[in-house]
């Protein structure tokens, strides 16, 4: 049946998870081991945990029992005979791992109580600086040594450093950037008080810290030459320093990289017995080619039920439980496709198949429908395949289906690929207990220094312009290469009050001076490659519409007004944002001008809005109206019948044009005592009670206060009144003479017969009134 150690499952790794950046302690067991892989304990899930603690036996030996690891376990602390509380109020002594990890967990507890500031991490470099050297824990632990209290608690304002990564012995591949991870701390000082240098080989690596004032700092180095790797973390504070160097080595690895492939079915190939049948089992599987892997010719695979294949020795070949790569540990020289726990003999098949001409063939072996182990219930199928290539000696994968039915063993969440050297050493881990081999995926790997990383691109090409006074925000964006960036302005300068944060690229702050400011932005990554950009950025006063208002307009009369801004970046465009300008007005975009010959009266709103040629464009926007009347009124009367004392007088002034009702009024002179004007009508009316000639000036005004005037003058006199009343008889054939005479009235008069007629031969003169002639017929004549 499937056994394998334990592994985190998906709730367990959640809740270690949320105690990420908490200095983790854990024991590493007593089966009397050494305990080489990062796998199966809570500190190996890299949260920042602190893999301390392995026990002691009296006289400060390790104990026959427990398990070590130089690479994995940090330090020795004591776990024998432990004298510790029992229930019913007594003791006992115990022994065992976790009797050890009480000490360095009380310890660092000690360690925040006196030093409160100090981080998890730097609490971690405290206690691995201070442990006494220890003969029986050389080569078994990482410190070499045992943990000593006293030391710890006793901080002597000295800098304390720990290279968490890479441990010592550790393997790189050529190309391929590894990890750098230093605690660097000072007990008296934690917060990032620390100057942190490193140098791999002499070069100097650039280090950064997501959280400075942890005291971790990370980085990476890709090597280009085989041969040792000298790894040196220099931590100083002050005058004060403290260095601690690792030694690896550097050598051709596998390089992998995802493709577009094409699934290649072997299922009518060969069926792999052993490896279909049983359940942690292998089929010795004859390659049919000479292949060569990490610089050995293989020719002979076997072929594991559980998702891989060793070449070299079917050593662990049957082992059901992954692990990652590399590992000294049997099973080894793995080319491993999807390593898990899986049961053929419950479902599916293993099969295995060849293609090709002879120096270019290519072994395929597939997992076609193969469960994973389950003691209850049932599992999905998974059908993937691996192939080995003569000519190149390449390794692909292939994963058709992956989905097995449980979100911890789907897409690999539980499975191990890569390849590893025969002799354990060395080898390319692809996926390990992460759900990255979904459906459809291919891998190609093959032994050789992977292509370098793209340089980074600045991609930003343009940023925005500035506003005096007003706060700035851009970021400059970068693609490619290998993060982290780190940005700087490498000639030229910013405006003054803006800064650029080197880790973000963001450009933020308040202008303070106006100007064109020009300057050249340089995004470096992790491996030193770097890209430029010209950039540059205007910065000018705030844009401000400096017109308030607008005369108004005349329908029919031309029209023109310019608005006017300030600040900005010319030139300017108009516009009207809100409202409409009167009909027969139009703005000029260019100019501001609102010119034309309005069309309609009335009141007309807008909003008017000036944008700068800046970018952005910087706009401001301003209130106004134009108020356009009709035309002004005209007085039509001209002149004015005369009046005569005691009769009523009525005349009735006129106009035409001007808007709305009229208001009328004597704007000069006066009228005759006795008549008055209608402000609303026009009318002149009354009885005149004094005779004169009165001359006066009228005025018009409509509702929009337009205005017309027309001189004027009435006459008033008396009433006429003739005042002959009889006339003498005349004769025949004798020449007659009589004037009639009247009063009153204006001056000179006409006179003529109403009614009636003269005798004969006698005729009125209309100018003088005289009566005269001869008559020539005998009558009484009577007439008006």
């Amino acid at each position: 049946m499937g056994r394998r150690p334990l592994r985190p499952g998906a709730a367990r790794r959640d809740r270690l998870r949320r105690l990420s950046g908490n200095a983790l302690r854990s024991c590493r067991g007593q089966r009397r081991g050494e305990q080489r892989l990062d796998s199966h304990v809570p500190g190996e899930l890299r949260l920042g945990g602190d893999r301390l603690g392995r026990r002691h036996r009296p006289h400060d030996l390790i104990a026959f029992f427990s398990n070590y690891g130089a690479k994995t376990v940090d330090l020795g602390a004591p776990g024998v005979n432990i004298l510790s509380t029992t229930p019913g109020n007594t003791y006992q002594s115990f022994s065992g791992t976790s009797m050890a990890t009480p000490h360095v967990s009380g310890v660092a507890a000690l360690g925040k109580s006196l030093f409160p500031g100090a981080s998890p991490y730097a609490l971690k470099a405290l206690l691995l600086g201070s442990v006494d050297p220890n003969a029986s824990l050389t080569g078994k632990t990482r410190t070499n040594g045992r943990l000593n209290a006293a030391s710890a608690v006793s901080c002597l304002g000295e800098p304390e450093v720990v290279l968490e990564a890479p441990v010592g012995g550790f393997k790189a591949s050529l190309g391929e950037p590894f990890e750098i991870s230093v605690i660097g701390a000072n007990c008296a000082a934690p917060a990032g008080l620390g100057n942190v240098a490193v140098t791999v080989n002499g070069a100097t690596v650039a280090m950064s810290s997501a959280s400075p004032d942890t005291g971790l700092y990370a980085g990476t180095f890709t090597p280009t030459v085989e041969g040792p790797v000298t790894v040196t973390a220099v931590v100083t504070v002050g005058a004060a320093s403290a260095t601690q160097t690792v030694n690896g080595t550097a050598a051709l690895n596998y390089a992998c990289s995802e493709i577009t492939d094409t699934w290649v079915d072997v299922t009518p190939g060969t069926r792999l017995t052993t490896a279909s049948n049983s359940d942690d089992a292998f089929s010795t599987l004859n390659i049919t080619f000479p292949f060569s892997f990490y610089g050995q010719t293989y020719t002979t695979a076997y072929v594991s039920s559980n998702g891989f294949l060793t070449l070299g020795s079917s050593a662990g070949a049957d082992t059901p439980g992954n692990a990652s790569i590399p590992n000294p540990a049997a099973p080894n020289g793995v080319v491993a496709a999807f390593w898990d726990d899986l049961n053929p003999a419950s479902a599916g098949d293993v099969y295995a198949g060849l293609t090709g001409a002879v120096g270019s063939r290519v072994l395929h072996v597939e997992w076609f429908n193969v469960p994973h182990f389950t003691l209850f219930g049932s599992s999905g199928l998974a059908t993937f395949e691996m192939s080995l290539y003569e000519a190149s000696g390449e390794v692909r994968y292939r994963y058709l289906d992956t989905d097995l039915g449980n979100p911890s063993w789907n897409a690999g969440a539980s499975a191990t690929a890569g390849m590893e050297k025969v002799d354990g050493s060395f080898g390319k881990e692809v996926s390990f207990n992460q759900p990255t081999l979904t459906n459809g995926k291919a891998i190609s790997c093959q032994l050789g220094v992977p292509p370098p990383p793209p340089a980074p691109t600045i991609t930003t090409t343009a940023v925005d312009d500035a506003t005096l006074t007003q706060a700035y925000n851009e970021t400059l964006v970068a693609t490619g290469g290998t993060p982290p960036y780190t940005w700087s302005v490498s000639a030229g300068s910013l405006p003054p009050g803006l800064s650029l944060d080197p880790a973000s690229g963001a450009l933020t702050g308040t202008p303070s001076a106006a100007g064109s400011y020009s300057f050249t932005a340089r995004v470096l990554d992790s491996q030193s490659q770097s890209d430029t950009q010209v950039l540059s950025i205007a910065v000018a006063d705030p844009l401000a519409i400096t017109t308030t208002s607008l005369s108004g307009g005349t329908v029919g009369q031309a029209y023109s007004q310019t608005a006017a801004a300030t600040g900005g970046a010319t030139p300017y465009t108009w516009s009207v944002s809100v409202g409409t300008l009167p009909p027969g007005l139009g703005l000029n975009s260019g100019t501001g001008a609102i010119s034309g010959t309005p069309t309609t009266e009335g009141t007309y709103a807008f909003m008017v809005q000036a944008a700068d040629s800046g970018n952005p464009a910087r706009t401001d926007t301003q209130a106004l109206s134009i108020s356009v009347v009709g035309d002004p009124p005209t007085i039509g009367t001209t002149s004015l019948a005369d009046g005569t004392t005691t009769q009523p007088y009525s005349q009735t002034l006129a106009a035409t044009g001007g808007s709305g009702a009229y208001t009328w009024s004597i704007a000069t002179g006066s009228l005759p005592p006795g008549l008055s004007l209608d402000p609303s009508t026009g009318a002149l009316s009354g009885t005149p009670t004094a005779t004169a000639s009165y001359a006066f000036t009228a005025q018009v005004t409509d509702n929009l206060s337009q205005s017309d005037t027309q001189a004027l003058s009435i006459a008033v006199t008396d009433p006429l009144a003739i005042t002959t009343t009889s006339l003498s008889g005349g004769t025949v054939g004798q020449a007659y003479s009589q004037t009639v005479a009247a009063t009153g009235g204006a001056t000179p008069y006409t006179w003529s017969v109403a009614s009636g007629a003269l005798p004969p031969g006698v005729g009125l003169n209309s100018g003088t009134g005289a009566i005269s002639g001869t008559p020539t017929t005998a009558g009484s004549y009577a007439f008006t």
